[in-house]
């Protein structure tokens, strides 16, 4: 898919890495997250979420916190609901 002349959008990639985490393929959805990351797709917030979700059941917390950092930086802020966030 990366290959692709025109890649399919974050959401078909999102899908994926949400397939990968339910099967706990973690480092493989990390991985892909990377290419991602590498070509210049950019993520959003449905995409880190599930790549924080990869990071714990990895047991690496820390890489995790980094993401929700970057969410912070893209501007997203958390909702008083569990769970929620809203752009500013």
């Amino acid at each position: 898919m990366l290959s692709m002349r025109r890649p399919p959008s974050i959401i078909q990639f999102t899908k994926i890495l949400g397939s990968l985490a339910k099967t706990n393929h973690f480092p493989t959805a990390i991985s892909l997250f990377q290419q991602l990351q590498a070509r210049g797709i950019a993520p959003n917030l449905f995409t880190l979420s599930i790549l924080i979700n990869c990071c714990c059941g990895m047991g690496c917390v820390m890489l995790a916190f980094s993401v929700l950092a970057k969410i912070f930086r893209m501007g997203f802020q958390p909702d008083t609901s569990v769970g929620s966030w809203i752009s500013v």
